[in-house]
């Protein structure tokens, strides 16, 4: 043939695995020789993945019935590296697509029209093949009004570097589990930090670190009570101060509206749009400039607070003094002092509803819009 000289292959032809490629000319003469052969992987790489994810619902249960925050969650089989999962109710997509496991998103049914609504699970891999699940059909109710959200239990502890709470127990079952997590960090920015411990896989829920330090917000889901369990948070730079609590919540259904905020300067602040009848909205946050207390302003409280006067800064949690009455917009926010630089990261703690002897609630809290989560 003439040059340029090609064959076409068709990988699908032999089993995954190597193989050894090579070419072999001959000239004028009826000389042949072959050239160095070279080892070709038939896989995902080579183009050869065929098969999409198998992807199936784990929660709800088909029949379900269903309110306040929901974790539509799936498991995921595939041969390749799986990119994304994201589930979905009816038309509209849940969340961003996770991509690591376990692939669950908090789904806020209050948005939702009370009745039947069908959940089904989409997966991506590495080769851009996508799979989806069967339908799984259950029942929207938030009929009924929120039950009133209580602390089984509240723990803080301030230190440097791994920070590990005493052992704590709790009293009611299937508690909501938040870790509230503020550190120092390098002249140069970037801190973060992680949470771990009491036996569960934590959620970041929101992170706050566009200025010096980090506040960040964790959540896990206890099943049963907790028995001298203890939590762990851990700086991702050096071994700085920071200040870690953690309270678990009864009659939470999940979380709900997150936000942060950052500045290098002003009172410090979050707004969390959309917040409904009986959430509780909770907030921590970090000043790198000075060590010195927050004020907030009246109808909120601080929940704990770390002046750390050796290195210069403050840690602290805040949140409002009670649930929520109304439904609509809650700030977070301190008339002191209004000079240094602060993150803060804020959480709406959803409340379940009741289910018997109660009247519904039919008002602005079952008219919320997807948009309002974050």
């Amino acid at each position: 043939m003439p040059a340029p000289y090609s064959f076409p292959w068709n990988s699908q032809s032999v089993p995954d695995g190597v193989h050894w490629l090579a070419a072999q000319t001959t000239d004028a003469n009826r000389r042949t020789n072959t050239l160095l052969g070279r080892d070709g992987d038939r896989g995902e790489q080579r183009g050869g993945d065929t098969v999409p994810p198998t992807v199936v619902i784990s929660a709800p249960d088909e029949g379900e019935i269903v309110s306040s925050i929901v974790a539509p969650g799936a498991t995921v089989q595939d041969n390749s590296t799986v990119t994304g999962c994201v589930s979905t109710s009816t038309a509209l997509a849940v969340g961003a697509p996770v991509t690591t496991p376990p692939y669950f998103v908090n789904w806020d049914t209050l948005a939702e029209a009370d009745g039947p609504h069908t959940v089904t699970a989409t997966a991506t891999d590495a080769a851009g093949l996508t799979g989806t699940s069967a339908p799984v059909g259950i029942i929207v109710d938030n009929s009924h009004p929120p039950e009133l959200i209580t602390q089984d239990a509240q723990i803080s502890v301030d230190g440097a570097g791994i920070m590990e709470t005493p052992p704590f127990s709790t009293a009611t079952d299937n508690d909501l589990l938040v870790a509230f997590v503020s550190y120092d960090g390098p002249p140069a920015g970037g801190q973060i930090a992680t949470v771990s411990g009491a036996g569960f896989t934590w959620q970041l829920l929101k992170r706050s670190n566009a200025q010096l330090g980090t506040s960040e917000i964790w959540a896990a889901r206890v099943n049963g009570k907790l028995t001298n369990a203890t939590v762990l948070s851990q700086p991702g730079v050096g071994t700085f101060h920071g200040s870690l609590t953690v309270i678990a919540f009864t009659h939470a259904a999940g979380p709900g509206v997150v936000g942060q905020a950052s500045a290098p300067s002003g009172p410090p602040d979050v707004f969390l749009p959309g917040v409904a009848v009986g959430s509780w909205v909770y907030a921590v946050g970090n000043d790198w400039d000075r060590a010195t207390p927050r004020t907030p302003v009246s109808g909120q409280v601080i929940v704990h607070e770390r002046v750390d006067t050796p290195v210069g800064d403050t840690f602290w949690v805040q949140s409002t003094a009670a649930p929520s009455t109304a439904f609509g917009l809650v700030t977070i926010h301190d008339n002191a002092p209004t000079d240094d630089q602060w993150n803060y990261a804020a959480v709406e703690i959803v409340a379940t509803r009741g289910t018997v002897g109660v009247p519904p609630i039919v008002g602005p809290a079952q008219m919320r819009g997807a948009g309002s989560r974050s």
